[in-house]
């Protein structure tokens, strides 16, 4: 099973060495957090100083707070996608595609990733009920339900281009430097580091919530060097965003999301179970925890009875 996943010859891997120019892995931990925080006050100001002169109230202006969202992760988006590949292109010299983005099987793996990223956010949201530690909120602050769905599907485009962003930088260039000089497990822990890592910026994520990213981080890690490619992650990370705030209405941040929810739920259980309202919401509690430990041994299981498959999917992308 290792063997599958950790060969050196894994297509994730193996596109890297398309570069004339290796990028040191200290370096990896300098830009990152330059990359996030240019991006960050870039899309701020073009987002909310210039184009919607403040921020939108979901309750009282749900449709433009959700375009301002929408247009905020994109604008992020193409700041990522830019910088990366400026990196790529005078430092390391290679290909932007290198990263993992292929065309083969790609709508494939898109639509199975985001199924996976679904069910496993709903496998916590279920686990937190059958404990007793999810309530429907009464009263919503935005729309809901059926007059939500607009919105809702909306602003899943710019979850899915704040995903990918992610996993450009993590599940891409992160796991792909390290693992190029120093093998591809230690790719695996490298990337997942700087995924919880990337997140310190950001309010309230102590110290399980940053466990939980990181686990999270492996098992992005382990999908991607499983399908050789970041369609299948960039697919699960922003459908599990979308699945945690849009569809199932926990907040997120302290927020509930632009655009309105599908359901309204809230957790009520201790924070150290359900992650509370605050940081990254259910993902920093033991009962993600337990999904995404849970995710991992499946992802193994099913690498465990494919063997065959697999090790000709490989050989058949390095040629």
């Amino acid at each position: 099973m290792a063997s599958l996943l950790f060969s050196a010859d894994n297509p994730l891997v193996e596109a890297a060495r398309a570069r004339r120019r290796l990028t040191p892995v200290w370096a990896v931990f300098l830009l990152v957090p330059l990359v996030t925080i240019t991006t960050f006050e870039f899309k701020q100001a073009l987002t909310y100083w210039l184009l919607f002169s403040g921020y939108p109230s979901p309750t009282e202006e749900p449709g433009r707070a959700a375009a301002a969202l929408v247009v905020e992760l994109l604008v992020g988006f193409a700041a990522v996608v830019f910088l990366l590949w400026l990196w790529l292109r005078f430092f390391e010299r290679r290909p932007f595609s290198t990263l993992g983005l292929e065309r083969t099987g790609a709508l494939r793996k898109v639509l199975s990733g985001a199924l996976f990223g679904l069910l496993l956010t709903a496998a916590t949201a279920l686990l937190l009920t059958l404990l007793g530690f999810v309530v429907v909120e009464g009263k919503a602050q935005g729309p809901v339900g059926l007059a939500a769905l607009g919105g809702v599907l909306f602003v899943a485009v710019g979850w899915a281009a704040q995903a990918t962003s992610e996993e450009l930088l993590c599940r891409g260039w992160a796991l792909q430097t390290a693992a190029t000089r120093y093998g591809t497990p230690v790719g695996v822990l490298f990337s997942s580091l700087v995924f919880a890592i990337f997140h310190l910026y950001q309010a309230d994520v102590g110290l399980l919530a940053l466990t939980n990213l990181f686990l999270l981080g492996v098992l992005l890690a382990l999908y991607a060097l499983y399908e050789g490619s970041l369609w299948g992650v960039c697919a699960f990370h922003a459908a599990y965003n979308w699945t945690e705030t849009s569809l199932l209405g926990f907040d997120y941040y302290g927020e509930e999301a632009a655009g309105g929810v599908l359901l309204n739920l809230r957790q009520v259980g201790p924070d150290v179970v359900t992650g509370g309202g605050v940081g990254v919401s259910i993902t920093g509690g033991l009962a993600q925890t337990a999904t995404i430990l849970l995710g991992i041994a499946i992802l193994l299981l099913f690498v465990s009875r494919r063997p065959t498959a697999t090790t000709a999917t490989m050989k058949n992308r390095v040629r």
